[in-house]
C-alpha cells in the first residue's frame, strides 16, 4: 500500500539535496561526452554555430505552433 506524504524542509536542506544529485549525475556521466564522438563541436566557434541553429530551428518551430 501506498501513502502520500507533504514534508516541509529547510530551503538549505533541498538546495544541498539538488547539489548532491547534481554531483551524482555529473559523477555518472563523466567521460560521455570527447571530441571523438562529436568532432563537429570541437571550438567555441563551433558550438556557437551548433547552439545558434538550435536557437533557430526553436524560434521557426515556436512561430509555427503560434501559427497554427
Amino acid at each position: 500500500m501506498k501513502t502520500k506524504a507533504h514534508l516541509v524542509f529547510p530551503q538549505n536542506i533541498l538546495e544541498e539535496l539538488e547539489r548532491e544529485r547534481f554531483l551524482k549525475t555529473l559523477d555518472e556521466t563523466k567521460g560521455a561526452w570527447s571530441d571523438k564522438h562529436h568532432a563537429a563541436l570541437r571550438s567555441e566557434r563551433d558550438m556557437e554555430q551548433y547552439l545558434r541553429e538550435k536557437r533557430g530551428s526553436h524560434r521557426k518551430r515556436l512561430r509555427r505552433i503560434i501559427n497554427e
